[in-house]
C-alpha cells in the first residue's frame, strides 16, 4: 500500500508540477508533462488492476501473505519498460485508426 501510495504521489505530484509549468510558460510545457502524466496513469491503472486480479484469484482475500507482501511481489515482477512501450503501442493504434 505504501508503494501505491507513492505512486499517487508521483502523479499528484506531477499535477503541480504540470500546473506550475503551465503558469509560467504559457501553456507551451502541456506538451512536456502530458505524456510523463499519461505513463504515470497508464502504470498505476496496469498495477492497480494486477493486485486486484491477485485478489481475485484468492477468492476475494489476501491469504495468509496480505496485501502488502502481493503488492511487493507484483511491484518487483513488474517490468516497467515493456507495460510502457505496449501503452505506446496501443495509443499508436488507436491513432492510426482515427
Amino acid at each position: 500500500m505504501a508503494q501505491i501510495a507513492a505512486l499517487m504521489g508521483a502523479v499528484w505530484g506531477v499535477n503541480l508540477l504540470s500546473s506550475a509549468l503551465k503558469t509560467m510558460s504559457a501553456g507551451l510545457s502541456t506538451t512536456l508533462t502530458a505524456g510523463t502524466q499519461g505513463a504515470l496513469a497508464y502504470y498505476a491503472t496496469y498495477l492497480v488492476g494486477k493486485i486486484a486480479e491477485q485478489y481475485f484469484i484468492r477468492g476475494k482475500s489476501w491469504g495468509k501473505q496480505g496485501p502488502k507482501k502481493i503488492a511487493k511481489e507484483i511491484v518487483s515482477n513488474l517490468d516497467k519498460d515493456s507495460i510502457l512501450l505496449e501503452a505506446r503501442n496501443q495509443i499508436l493504434q488507436r491513432i492510426q485508426k482515427k
